[in-house]
């Protein structure tokens, strides 16, 4: 009978200290996303004039990335619904994280989608043999031809 308590006990005690470390893992990851926020703020901030415009994170997105960790000057260009969240994806891969270039947010996905395409489409010859998304570009040229897509698709 005692040790059905010392059991029950140190059960209760295992659950709490598993419910704490959620817990705190779940505040970890809310406190790397601000970081990760902040830090896309300044990047955008520079490349914007000051102008702080990165608001709706969770709409369909044309984000351009660059890694310092590539040995070329690589940029990825890519389509997501939730930039943050993919920007932690591809973190999970390399030593040094992504910085984000640019981005520009669509209406819908078909729009988002359609301008990732012809980013692709546009930048072809400058593409990576072993990637689809890698492309060797100018960071500002990059975001220019974005911008300049996306005006074209009037959304």
């Amino acid at each position: 009978m005692v040790k059905r308590k010392i059991f029950t006990k140190s059960r209760r005690t295992r659950v709490r200290q598993a419910v704490i470390n959620t817990e705190i893992q779940k505040k970890a990851q809310k406190l790397k996303e601000a970081d990760l926020i902040k830090n896309i703020d300044r990047k955008r901030c520079v490349l914007c004039g000051g102008r702080h415009i990165y608001r709706n994170l969770n709409k369909p997105t044309v984000y351009i990335v660059s890694n310092k960790s590539f040995r070329d000057p690589w940029l990825k260009v890519g389509y997501t619904n939730k930039l943050t969240r993919r920007l932690s994806e591809l973190n999970t891969s390399v030593p040094i994280d992504f910085e984000v270039e640019g981005h520009e947010t669509f209406r819908s996905e078909k729009h988002a989608r359609a301008a990732e395409k012809e980013m692709h489409r546009v930048f072809s010859h400058l593409r990576s043999p072993n990637s689809h998304e890698l492309f060797i570009i100018n960071p500002v040229q990059a975001v220019s031809m974005l911008g300049h897509i996306k005006s074209r698709m009037r959304t």
